[in-house]
């Protein structure tokens, strides 16, 4: 795990990682609050997950890909609340 500390607050982009070495998860912090893209890794290094955080809270869409990167659904949140789902079938 890396992660970025400014007066004891977690601030800029953290990365944790798989025993392989390759990168688990990426995102940021702001005065220790999840902000911005955040991003889910396969071990193999492959997207699994991407959604967007303010301030903590999960705003807009988060979607899932399969191991091979094809999209599998998507959602849509307003305040941590999930709205609307699309499941997309391969």
């Amino acid at each position: 795990y890396k992660c970025y500390y400014i007066n004891e607050e977690k601030n800029g982009e953290y990365n944790s990682y798989y025993t392989n070495i390759n990168i688990n998860r990426k995102g940021y912090y702001i005065d220790s609050f999840q902000n911005g893209e955040h991003i889910y890794y396969g071990e193999n290094g492959d997207i699994r997950e991407k959604y967007y955080l303010i301030d903590n809270t999960e705003q807009g869409q988060h979607i899932k890909y399969n191991g091979n990167g094809d999209l599998v659904k998507k959602y849509y949140y307003i305040n941590n609340k999930k709205v609307e789902t699309y499941q997309y079938k391969w």
